[in-house]
């Protein structure tokens, strides 16, 4: 998969599946913030200053480890669920 298609699917489940819930926790503003388009390239600058070859095993790791540490337990089922379904329309 190409980043940039990898991205806009980041972007896309985050934004369909964690808006409500992020907006909630952050306050409006903080939301808007985050949620700007240059999040996906801060991100990407974040993981390529941490290993540019990072594979697809780590990053899996790491983003797990952002679910567990900063947005619970109730997320984890919604998160996968998405992903799957987001992963899955590029397949068809």
């Amino acid at each position: 998969m190409k980043t940039s298609k990898l991205k806009n699917l980041i972007r896309k489940t985050i934004k369909e599946n964690m808006d409500d819930r992020l907006k909630a926790m952050m306050g409006a503003d903080d939301f808007e913030k985050a949620t700007n388009p240059k999040l996906a390239k801060l991100i990407n600058t974040a993981i390529m200053s941490i290993d540019p070859n990072m594979s697809y095993k780590d990053f899996a790791k790491g983003v797990a480890q952002v679910l567990i540490d900063e947005y619970g337990v109730q997320n984890y089922e919604p998160f996968v669920s998405e992903l799957k379904k987001s992963l899955n329309s590029t397949l068809e």
